[in-house]
């Protein structure tokens, strides 16, 4: 989809120069052109289209506050993770790292809204994610200290996964 320069101007019935022509046919006022279909942008838009990238992250944010139950959620959770366990979230407000120790170090993974594969509320909860390499991870950010476990197979049961926790960085 094509946005045009007038901020979040998606199809010409949001536009401010579209409007009513006669016989229920609209046109587009700048060009006295009819609008076939307002739903889509007309080809013969006159408007410059969207031009930077800063422009484009604004329609993200409109259009995130203009279906707030479907980005909410996610940042909502996601901000609560990284309070709990003390990391920032991402500059780009989609996901955060974070560290653990293991038997060789320091790791880290990825969490991202995208990766969540299940959520199990209980007093609680648990955050169940995929990560790179198809690794599982589960995350228990409200219990103290909060807790991250990875999936490992069971050496003895074909298609079962036993849990190894790691402790945090910090």
């Amino acid at each position: 989809m094509t946005l045009k320069v007038l901020g979040t101007v998606a199809s010409c019935g949001e536009c401010p120069n579209y409007g009513y022509y006669s016989g229920n046919a609209h046109e587009c006022k700048l060009v006295e052109h009819v609008v076939v279909d307002k739903n889509r942008i007309a080809p013969f838009c006159p408007l410059a289209d969207f031009p930077s990238k800063l422009l484009a992250d604004m329609d993200a944010t409109i259009r995130g506050l203009r279906e707030p139950y479907t980005f909410a959620f996610p940042i909502t959770l996601l901000t609560h993770v990284a309070t709990r366990l003390k990391v920032p979230i991402h500059e780009n407000g989609r996901g955060l790292t974070i560290p653990f120790k293991d038997g060789g170090g320091e790791r880290e993974v990825y969490l991202s809204a995208d990766y969540i594969t299940g959520l199990v509320l209980t007093p609680g909860f648990e955050i169940e994610f995929m990560a790179k390499g198809d690794k599982r991870f589960k995350l228990l950010p409200d219990t103290h200290p909060p807790q991250l476990c990875e999936a490992v197979p069971h050496p003895e049961k074909v298609g079962e996964c036993l849990w190894r926790h790691y402790h945090l960085a910090s």
